[in-house]
């Protein structure tokens, strides 16, 4: 019975809290001015530019890594037919392997 009694504050409490957020004070509401203060503090706006900042990392980070990986296919393309000259479709053979989803 007491966790009955646990639900039904917290669901007063909510109720309580909902009506005086939308209560308006020179035609904005509490919440209204609840979010603008968030979103515009110093806070806010030291995570916003430190997520940009982690995007435009991984954006950097991924062209660095492609561009690697094909110098070292590039390389490693060269190699293997010097190494191999009879066979020519060695990437081939790996695109065309049972065991890779291809969809």
């Amino acid at each position: 019975m007491d966790e009955f009694k646990f639900v039904v504050k917290c669901f007063i409490f909510a109720c309580l809290l909902m009506v005086l957020s939308q209560l308006k004070t020179e035609g904005i509401t509490l919440e209204a001015r609840l979010q603008h203060f968030l979103v515009s503090s110093t806070v806010a706006n030291f995570v916003n530019q430190t997520a940009q900042g982690g995007v435009k990392l991984i954006e950097e980070l991924s062209v660095k890594t492609k561009k690697t990986i094909e110098t070292w296919r590039g390389t490693a393309s060269s190699i293997e037919t010097s190494r191999f000259p009879n066979n020519n479709n060695i990437d081939q053979e790996i695109i065309d392997h049972p065991a890779i989803d291809r969809e």
